[in-house]
């Protein structure tokens, strides 16, 4: 039975898209590149995170060996600015909600843990018992099987809430169940494609699988 929930931060927790957008416009001066556009911003959502970096910077001519100091230099950017980003609706709601049915609560984030938790400090969302912090953009796996170890817990115990399709299928490396949240950085349509345990529209969502349907 699930006992443990992890969720993801930007995109499913907190709205960090403008924040996001804002700081890869700013690094990207730094290397000669035109400012992300609405049109690529649907790419993203449509193609997700790995895709579309590799279509952005071969369009651009970049050299492969600088995207990754790319990268973390966005990172450390939205860092700076986390405090304008904000909580989706009633995810404040739904975290509590879920701490009070006896849920275990805990963040895997490529964001820092610093400011994540200045975030959460912020917007009073006190019912997360752990965040996890992991520099590899795409080994999620990974830093699940690690909070699996650290927490004890067997794949049937935990649930993951993501928004992306990397997330779903970091879930699927693991063994353990995975909500796709429709609100955050990929479309219905791709998340769909990745097959997770369910889709939700909207945090209450949330709380009735959890609740009616485990």
């Amino acid at each position: 039975m699930v006992n443990t929930i992890i969720f993801d931060f930007d995109g499913t927790i907190a709205d960090t898209e403008e924040v996001g957008v804002n700081a890869f416009n700013k690094v990207s001066r730094r290397f000669n590149l035109p400012p992300i556009t609405e049109k690529e911003i649907n790419q993203f959502k449509n193609l997700g995170a790995k895709p579309f970096m590799k279509i952005f910077f071969q369009t651009h001519k970049l050299n492969p060996l600088q995207v990754p100091g790319i990268i973390l230099r966005v990172r450390k950017e939205i860092a700076k600015n986390i405090k304008f980003a904000k909580p989706f609706a009633d995810m404040p709601e739904t975290v509590k909600s879920l701490k009070e049915s006896g849920f275990q609560l805990g963040i895997l984030t490529g964001n820092s843990e610093e400011n994540v938790n200045v975030f959460l400090q912020n917007y009073y969302l006190t019912g997360f018992d752990f965040v996890h912090s992991q520099l590899d953009l795409f080994g999620k796996a990974r830093s699940l099987r690690s909070i699996l170890r650290e927490l004890h817990k067997k794949p049937a115990e935990v649930i993951y809430v993501g928004d992306e399709v990397r997330d779903i299928e970091a879930s699927h490396k693991v063994g353990i169940k995975a909500i796709a949240v429709t609100w955050g950085y990929n479309t219905k349509g791709l998340l769909e494609s990745a097959k997770p345990d369910v889709i939700v529209d909207n945090p209450s969502q949330i709380i009735d699988y959890l609740l009616n349907q485990l």
